[in-house]
């Protein structure tokens, strides 16, 4: 498959592999804390008392785990510009995978209010306690 010389060409260029590397890095944890914020907030709204909040989350959940990543990059990078917005392209992958990534996210912080038990919502009422202070 590879012989010597490929490897030797490989070990040559190492520091675009390094720095290939240094950006997957940069991207990848800049898209986990964008993911991780508007999942929390995405997943509190989404079992919140109002009816067209939830219905906004849902539609926000179920547009971003239905289409793939892929698409979303590709309208990122090619589609905005035709708008007269142009992003470079860390920021487009941050964008695009913080934002589909933090719709499942959001799943999860969801079931987790879900998975409440009510008895304890309703102790909690009882004790005085608001919606939100109970989350």
């Amino acid at each position: 498959m590879f012989d010597l010389e490929d490897w030797l060409r490989l070990l040559q260029d190492w520091r675009y592999f390094a720095e290939g590397l240094g950006q997957t890095v940069k991207a990848s944890g800049l898209a986990l804390l964008l993911a991780l914020g508007i999942g929390v907030v995405v997943g509190v709204l989404s079992v919140a008392p109002w009816t067209p909040v939830r219905r906004l989350t849902r539609v926000y959940v179920e547009f971003f785990q239905n289409t793939p990543l892929v698409v979303h990059a590709f309208f990122l990078y090619y589609g905005l510009p035709h708008l007269g917005i142009s992003l470079p392209v860390l920021a487009v992958g941050v964008l695009a995978l913080g934002v589909y990534t933090g719709a499942y996210i959001s799943e999860v912080i969801r079931a987790g209010i879900q998975s409440i038990h009510r008895g304890q919502l309703g102790g909690g009422y009882s004790q005085g306690f608001t919606y939100p202070r109970l989350l």
